[in-house]
């Protein structure tokens, strides 16, 4: 993979304030390790803003900083990195995936579930990987900033991409399935995981439907029938096409 900072500005509607390095094969969002040469995406967490430790990003080595903010005490680092200014580091973080995604030729599989997310996951990638080379979700890398973060490191030379889609509130998965696009999807099952956000299983089951609901018509949709929450999924669906 690699990417030119004209192409990352276009997909992320970003303003180039300055331009040194121009292109890039790899992102990272640790100031603690190497960045040689990466772009740092600047993300701003429930504790920790990384907007705070640009400075630590260009000493480890960024060819690009990726932020929606510049304190005037780092504007000097204009004269020594590339910049690009977002509205926001996230949306812009979930853009680039999409537009990347559009780029690859790997059939892309989406999973979702209360539970069996991970071993599903494990399973596919064991059997595809015999036949095909495949990428697949690493550890927990399944939310709003974690999907992102694994379409971007799939290899134009992937065939398969196994994606875990996790949420925990209602919307969360149509985001994902917009950014990732899925060939295939399958939700395990329905479960109590999260339901302080929603209050009963039917509204659990309601968001988990999403994977199915936005996806585009040729995407394959595999259903559980042995529970019924997910088996009642798919009137709705065979309904719509």
């Amino acid at each position: 993979m690699k990417w030119t900072i004209d192409q990352i500005a276009k997909w992320t509607n970003a303003k180039i304030a300055s331009s040194h390095q121009t292109e890039f094969s790899d992102f990272f969002t640790d100031t603690r390790k190497s960045g040689a040469n990466k772009i740092f995406v600047a993300l701003k967490g429930d504790q920790y803003d990384s907007h705070d430790f640009l400075d630590k990003a260009v000493e480890q080595g960024a060819g690009l900083l990726l932020v929606h903010r510049l304190d005037p005490k780092f504007e000097n680092l204009k004269d020594k990195v590339s910049i690009l200014i977002v509205d926001d580091t996230l949306i812009a973080l979930q853009a680039w995936a999409c537009e990347y995604r559009k780029t690859l030729n790997a059939k892309i599989f989406g999973i979702t579930g209360s539970n069996g997310k991970t071993t599903t996951k494990e399973f596919l990638a064991k059997i595809l990987s015999t036949v095909k080379k495949t990428y697949y979700t690493e550890g927990s890398f399944n939310n709003h900033w974690g999907l992102p973060f694994s379409i971007l490191n799939v290899n134009s030379d992937h065939e398969c991409v196994i994606l875990e889609m996790g949420m925990n509130h209602a919307g969360e998965l149509t985001n994902l399935v917009h950014i990732a696009d899925p060939d295939y999807v399958v939700c395990t099952m329905v479960g109590t995981a999260h339901i302080e956000h929603f209050g009963t299983l039917k509204k659990i089951a309601e968001a988990k439907e999403e994977i199915y609901q936005h996806t585009r018509e040729s995407t394959v949709r595999v259903f559980n029938q042995d529970q019924e929450l997910t088996f009642d999924m798919m009137y709705p669906v065979a309904k719509k096409f």
